[in-house]
């Protein structure tokens, strides 16, 4: 059988709770409330009896002096008096007469009313005697009253006695409904205990452990340990919590497995990108420089402008791959928009290729930057891309299409990625943005959209899902605000204008791979620049230490001394001289991860073109007045 939900146990405990209070207060009401009532109807006609009693008392007790009084001294007074007495009579004996007693005392009474009327009866013929001078028959009726007044007082005794009994009968019902009530309620506060201790063990049970092992569960795992476990205790709501927690769990574990491949992946493609990229460096760099060459034609240049063009291919895969697994570095904002779709469709493009998925591009020109870093608006795209491709890889479309567009409106830039594939299913369409939901097979874990909404929204846009009107097929918007715009640029310092070649200029080339510094020197030879080599920080330190240099071109990554430690070394013994060092690098990660001081604009992704690296030089030749 199903357990109680928590909320079902709550509204039980507090059910019961009234049912008891109910109980007790009906059991109160149907068994005391009628005694008492009954008590009170019996007793207060009692307690009224006596009080008339009394008086009755003294009225007999009057009569009975005013009668001895008559006798041994008559006057004016006393025979007032009598008939003051005389008139008394009846008011007291219609309130015995109208007492709402029980049977057995009206009878008493009754006797008790007809002695006192037969003792005012004789009191007024003792009376009347006297008058007559018939003294001797006075006295006989003297002693008449004397023996009814003994009657009446006898017989009132006799009432108050049976009035004191029923008022005793009342008492001990009294009493015993005094017991029945202790007894009752000492039943119900053992039964209350009771059902506290039951409540109580039971919310330890079912609330109060599994949320403390929840709560162990959650330090645990905010400790780092992300193999924590709980074990459900029913199958209620901390039941779904605690199994949501180990899917959560499961998750996390799932998701630093993944971290840990992709940092793995992004310390393997560093190295590899490095390996590459001087290669490329080399091939590219001498391909170019052969092509200035005049004198070369015909199919010698086509197969260098072909050897060209698929080394900065390769170079641009290679660069966007390990800039998409590193981990984004703070920026500034002002994305081009136009130019990050371009770099997510490369990284993915082979696979819309592989599968047979046409991509199309309606990009807007002109667009103003989007207040998100390029890199993070890169991987909201790629993500958006590879659910395009998912969703038409998987269907039976004729036509496979996705289209990305971008434009410009009210203060926001929007880029729309859209497909023709089978759209979102309607059940989850509602959930489509929350973590964990996915349509995709394969244990997916469906954190994309959940997290390029969050990124669009930290950014101050969104990313909206639209369904079209017609037709199969989903689309996606992001929409970012527009970067604020820059400060102005400084004019150039006079030194920049007056050196607007390399001509007459002394670089310093620093490269351990002579394959790159040849073609690198024969270009700045040919642009005017007087070049020294150098294969490390070593030889670039004792190189200057012969002769002096306008600037320094240095690899970052190289055997013994490598870029970083010779900026170091200049930065201490030429601060000018360190102001205008410039950097190459073959491995691109390095550019997220530089100290002491080393600009990013500053470093140069290998491979370059031999125009961009002139600019490069230029740009930064008299950065130190």
């Amino acid at each position: 059988m199903r357990p109680l939900s928590i909320r079902a146990l709550t509204w039980l405990l507090v059910l019961s709770g009234g049912a008891v209070a109910t109980v007790t207060g009906t059991y109160a009401a149907f068994r005391v409330f009628p005694v008492v009532r009954e008590v009170r109807a019996a007793t207060t006609p009692l307690m009224v009896l006596s009080s008339r009693l009394r008086d009755y008392d003294a009225w007999i007790e009057r009569g009975a002096g005013l009668a001895q009084r008559l006798v041994v001294a008559p006057s004016p007074g006393v025979m007032d008096s009598l008939d003051r007495w005389m008139d008394r009579y009846d008011a007291l004996a219609g309130a015995l007469r109208g007492a709402a007693v029980p049977d057995s005392v009206l009878l008493l009474l009754a006797a008790a009313d007809d002695a006192a009327s037969r003792f005012a009866v004789t009191v007024e013929e003792l009376h009347a005697l006297l008058e007559l001078g018939r003294r001797a028959e006075a006295v006989q009726r003297l002693v008449e009253g004397r023996r009814l007044e003994a009657q009446v007082r006898e017989l009132a005794a006799e009432v108050q006695a049976r009035s004191l009994d029923r008022l005793v009968v009342a008492q001990r019902e009294v009493e015993a409904l005094s017991r029945r009530l202790l007894w009752a309620f000492l039943l119900w506060v053992l039964g209350s205990v009771a059902v506290m201790a039951a409540a109580v063990r039971l919310v330890r049970t079912r609330v109060e452990r599994p949320l403390r092992e929840l709560q162990g569960g959650l330090e645990r795992m905010a400790e780092g340990d992300l193999a924590a476990q709980l074990a459900p205790h029913a199958d209620d709501e901390i039941g779904a919590l605690t199994r949501q927690f180990n899917q959560m769990t499961a998750v996390l574990r799932s998701r630093a497995e993944t971290q840990g491949q992709m940092a793995a992946a992004s310390v393997l493609l560093a190295n590899v990108a490095h390996e590459v990229n001087n290669p490329l460096m080399s091939i590219g760099a001498t391909a170019e420089g052969r092509l200035a060459d005049a004198s070369v034609s015909g199919p010698l240049r086509r197969d260098l402008e072909e050897i060209l063009l698929q080394a900065r291919r390769a170079s641009r895969l290679a660069r966007g791959i390990v800039r998409f697994v590193r981990p984004a570095a703070a920026g500034d904002g002002g994305a081009d928009v136009n130019e990050v779709v371009r770099e997510a469709l490369d990284l993915i493009a082979f696979q819309f290729a592989a599968d047979g998925v046409a991509c199309s591009l309606d990009l807007a020109p002109g667009l103003p930057p989007a207040e998100l870093d390029a890199q993070k608006l890169e991987h909201v795209l790629v993500a958006l891309l590879t659910n395009a491709h998912h969703a038409l890889a998987r269907s039976g479309a004729a036509e496979r299409r996705v289209t990305v567009r971008t434009w410009a409106r009210d203060g926001r830039v929007c880029a729309e990625v859209r497909d023709t594939g089978p759209g979102v299913p309607s059940e989850i369409r509602d959930r489509l943005f929350l973590p964990f939901v996915s349509s995709r097979a394969g244990g997916h874990i469906g954190l994309g959209l959940y997290t390029a909404r969050l990124v669009a929204r930290e950014a101050g846009g969104d990313l909206e899902h639209e369904s079209p009107a017609e037709g199969p097929g989903a689309a996606f918007v992001v929409t970012l605000p527009v970067a604020p715009s820059p400060a102005p640029e400084t004019a150039p310092s006079p030194a920049a204008a007056r050196a607007p070649t390399l001509q007459g200029v002394t670089v310093l080339l620093v490269d351990d791979e002579p394959a790159v510094r040849s073609p690198l020197a024969r270009f700045l030879v040919r642009r005017g620049a007087t070049v020294r080599e150098a294969a490390n920080g070593h030889e670039a330190l004792a190189a200057l230490d012969v002769a002096g240099c306008d600037l320094i071109v240095a690899d970052l990554r190289m055997p013994g001394m490598d870029g970083v430690a010779l900026f170091r070394a200049l930065r201490e013994r030429a601060p000018e001289l360190a102001g205008r060092t410039v950097f190459l690098s073959g491995d691109v990660s390095q550019l997220g991860d530089l100290q002491v001081g080393i600009e990013p604009d500053r470093v140069l992704p290998k491979p370059v073109e031999l125009a961009e690296f002139e600019r490069f030089l230029l740009q930064h030749l008299h950065s130190v007045p």
